[in-house]
Parts: structure tokens; C-alpha cells; sequence
């Protein structure tokens, strides 16, 4: 459809006489019904005089099929053009913003996917640490883990009966005591306490299947769908 055929089929949907519309628009009525019959084509001033007179938004004159079916129609009014122009400039940044967004969405999801399987934020490994007693502050660290004969000098007077206060006094405290721990805290570690100190070793280590490294797979696999669906709508939407 042309511009005239256009301006005239808004002109009669708006119940407006050539005779009023050109009253409205302040030009001539010859010089409008020129316009209609594609005797004449306006200026960009006068084109919007009359869109005003008929209170109708540049944007809605003519629809973007209609302007692509028939461009050479329409591209004749620089103002019409150059709506286009703006417009399918906007569309293409909307267009390539989209695909950012569904390729952050993939990235993201594979980062999330691997960060899950792998184990790298949340670890699936407890490290199982056992310490055999409590220690007092003047005793040895490893007392509870070394021969306690050898703790006393066998070349002293009475070293049996030292020996033996030894073993006593040690007996209450040779109690074992186990901490779980998700990260490694080294072969060994000291915890201190009150009433003395534990030495805790590494016993063993075993696997746990963490639920946030479950989740972090799900959410990985949610972002790929999304970014691969958004690829696919893409084409529907900016066709």
C-alpha cells in the first residue's frame, strides 16, 4: 500500500472529511487529496502535520510487514526511513544482547556443571582425624602414641614404680576422640583445651556425596537448557 492509500483508509477511520483534515492539518484540501492519490508526495513536516491532525503516532502508521513487504513505497519519506533505520538498529542490539545473554547462561552453566562434578567449591572428602588421649601441659605431645616405658629411665631407682604411676595416672585420659573434617587439615594437628591439649592424626579419609555440588549440577544443566532454548527462540523472535 502506498503512503496516500494509507494517510486516506486513517482519514475515513477517523470519520474526518478531506475538507476537515485539511483544516486540521493547515494545508490546502487540493493539496491533500494530491497526497491521497499519489499525485504529490508531503514533506516530512507536512506528513507529520497530518499524522497530529489525526492523532496518530508515527510508530503506529504503518507496521513493520507491511513496511517490509513494500520499502520502496515508504522509504520515499525520509522520515519513514529513518524510523526504520532506527528501529532495526535497536533490534539488532535487543538481537545481539539476547545472544550475550544465552552464552553467559551456557557458560555459567558449564562453569556450575564442572564446579559440581569436580568437587571444586564443596568437597565431597571427609577427612576422619582420631586422638588417642588428653594430654597435660607438661607432657609430650605424642605421649599417647609412643612406648611409655621408654618415658622413664629404667637406670633410675624405683623406675618401676614410676612406671607404673605412669600407666596410672595416664589410664583416664587414654580415651579416643574422633573429628570430622571437610577440608585436610594435615597429617596432624593440636587442638588445646582447658585441662590440656589432643593431638589429632589422620585416621582415614571417605567420600560423602555433598548436596550443594548436587545442586550446583542441576543449576549447571538448568543454565545450558536455557542458553541452548534461548538460541533456538532467538531465531523466532528476530527472525
Amino acid at each position: 500500500m502506498t503512503i496516500g492509500k494509507l494517510l486516506k483508509e486513517y482519514r475515513v477511520s477517523k470519520n474526518l472529511s478531506q475538507p476537515e483534515l485539511s483544516e486540521k492539518a493547515n494545508i490546502e484540501q487540493s493539496y491533500l487529496s494530491k497526497i491521497e492519490n499519489d499525485k504529490s508526495l508531503p514533506s516530512d513536516e507536512i506528513f507529520e502535520a497530518i499524522l497530529l491532525a489525526m492523532d496518530i503516532p508515527l510508530a503506529e502508521f504503518v507496521s513493520k510487514e507491511e513496511y517490509l513487504a513494500s520499502p520502496n513505497s515508504y522509504n520515499q519519506l525520509p522520515i519513514l526511513k529513518q524510523h526504520f533505520e532506527q528501529q532495526k538498529k535497536q533490534t539488532q542490539v535487543s538481537q545481539r544482547n539476547f545472544l550475550y545473554l544465552c552464552t553467559l547462561f551456557i557458560a555459567l552453566g558449564v562453569a556450575s556443571f564442572y564446579s559440581g562434578w569436580r568437587a571444586t567449591l564443596f568437597s565431597d572428602q571427609i577427612y576422619i582425624y582420631e586422638s588417642n588421649g588428653l594430654v597435660l601441659k607438661n607432657e609430650p605431645i605424642d605421649i599417647f602414641n609412643r612406648n611409655i616405658a621408654d618415658l622413664v629411665d629404667r637406670s633410675e631407682p624405683g623406675h618401676e614404680q614410676k612406671l607404673r604411676k605412669l600407666r596410672f595416672s595416664l589410664a583416664p585420659r587414654n580415651t579416643n576422640e574422633y573429628q570430622n573434617h571437610s577440608s585436610y587439615m594435615g597429617e596432624d594437628y593440636v587442638q588445646n583445651l582447658p585441662d590440656g591439649r589432643r593431638l589429632f592424626r589422620l585416621d582415614k579419609t571417605k567420600y560423602v556425596p555433598n548436596v550443594a555440588n548436587g545442586m550446583l549440577q542441576f543449576f549447571g544443566v538448568l543454565l545450558i537448557c536455557l542458553g541452548a532454548i534461548g538460541f533456538i527462540v532467538e531465531r523466532k523472535v528476530y527472525p
